[in-house]
């Protein structure tokens, strides 16, 4: 039973306010295409909050414009005759050269540091090492350098990701990211988007720890999210069950506000979503997530996702975050101080603070890029005996992980820590 294996329920509420090879490759064609230089960007294709703002005559020399908002800093396109060409990168960012396959000798990649002041650091090494290519790395940067947008190339990675999964390196999930992120502005994709999520219930399936050391190094859990986020928002209604993904679209007619979840199995194809007009229902019923979202944030219709794993949601340190993760994406959303977003979830522990967290990710307010963490909201409201509220009355990313350990992340190994009263066991190396 879903009830009893699941440690806990974590949601992330994704509003988009903010947040045979080629002998001679087309570089510049592939510089433009990499978008995110291993960190994604600010989109012109992402939802907007509508605002309101009340008209006013500027017809004084004494009036003040506005002060404009930051810019992106970049740093500039660079070739290097021995590492090759260093894309445009943001602030903050982490690059690795997109001409050829540049690695260490442990196979991550050479990489080269965008500082917050957009200027390039020297380069983790002045070669690149000579390494065994596996077939899979092989594949998939023949897709990146050739192929990356069409419908055909997410068809291959389809299966490429389906076998094999434990021979993936951290440099192949990098490969990935840019594929699916240049993939998800490809309206023929956007159409038919079935493979696409295929791809990424596959990648949900990779080593933990190859997926998590490639979020370090080049930050590419949080561009694969991103990816995701970004197609969902071209297609009108789209619903779909992978073994490591859902997603349904909820149209808000009708008066209906929101969802309840309910499952009598671990297997996402026993899941069943229940419209809901109000909270009635939740105050009798055994469910595993439940929201509602009031009619003046979300317009038309929103998507739900649930990711069966936290495999996408990487961070230096180690928090507990449980089985699966919801996510709610609205197109278009507004900001309202007098009503809140409720998200209604199971208790993770008896003896457990309910805390609500969101995830942070892409870029702070000066628009330097960061690599995605949960970081704490409020502490969740009780709505019966074994369950919790997470109210918000703001546009970002949240959730609810069980987050027990702020330690630095290891690659392998057992450590503990005291919090809130309790000890907890942490194995970074984890199943």
């Amino acid at each position: 039973m879903a009830v009893t294996i699941l440690k806990q329920i974590v949601l992330l509420l994704l509003l988009h306010d903010v947040c045979g090879k080629d002998e001679n490759p087309d570089i510049d064609k592939i510089v433009e295409n990499n978008i995110y230089a291993t960190i994604f960007q600010d989109s012109t294709t992402s939802s907007t909050t509508s605002s309101t703002a009340s008209s006013t005559d500027f017809t004084t020399s004494s009036t003040i414009s506005p002060k404009p908002p930051p810019q992106q800093l970049m740093c500039k396109r660079e070739n290097d005759s021995t590492l090759g060409l260093w894309p445009p990168t943001p602030a903050g960012a982490w690059a690795t050269p997109v001409s050829k396959i540049c690695l260490h000798s442990n196979y991550t990649p050479v990489r080269r540091h965008c500082s917050e002041n957009a200027t390039w650091e020297k380069p983790d090494a002045t070669s690149c090492d000579q390494v065994k290519l596996t077939n899979v790395t092989k594949s998939l940067d023949d897709l990146f350098l050739n192929n990356t947008d069409s419908p055909k190339a997410i068809n291959t990675l389809v299966n490429l990701t389906a076998k094999d999964q434990e021979t993936f390196i951290p440099f192949d999930v990098y490969l990935l990211s840019e594929i699916l992120n240049k993939a998800s502005e490809n309206e023929d994709i956007a159409n038919n988007p079935s493979n696409f999520t295929k791809v990424v219930s596959n990648i949900m399936n990779l080593e933990k720890q190859t997926m998590t050391r490639s979020q370090q190094l080049l930050n590419t859990t949080d561009a694969i999210l991103d990816s995701l986020d970004k197609l969902l928002l071209k297609t009108k209604s789209f619903n779909v069950t992978e073994p490591k993904l859902l997603i349904r679209t909820i149209n808000v007619t009708n008066n209906v506000l929101g969802a309840m979840i309910r499952s009598t199995n671990a297997s996402f194809n026993y899941f069943e979503i229940i419209e809901l007009t109000d909270d009635t229902p939740l105050q009798n019923e055994n469910f595993e997530v439940a929201f509602l979202v009031p009619p003046s944030f979300a317009k038309d219709h929103y998507y739900i996702t649930l990711f069966y794993n936290d495999y996408l949601f990487n961070q230096n340190e180690s928090a507990t975050v449980g089985s699966w993760i919801l996510s709610i994406l609205m197109p278009e959303s507004t900001h309202d101080d007098n009503s809140t977003i409720q998200i209604y979830f199971k208790e993770f522990g008896k003896h457990a603070q309910q805390l609500c967290h969101h995830w942070k990710y892409g870029k702070d307010e000066n628009l330097v890029a960061i690599w995605g963490k949960w970081q704490y909201d409020s502490v969740g409201k009780k709505l019966k005996e074994g369950f919790y509220i997470c109210e918000v009355n703001h546009t970002t990313h949240f959730g609810i992980p069980d987050y027990n350990i702020w330690v630095n992340y290891v690659d392998s190994g057992d450590y503990c820590s005291y919090i809130n009263g309790r000890v907890f066991q942490e194995v970074a190396k984890r199943d």
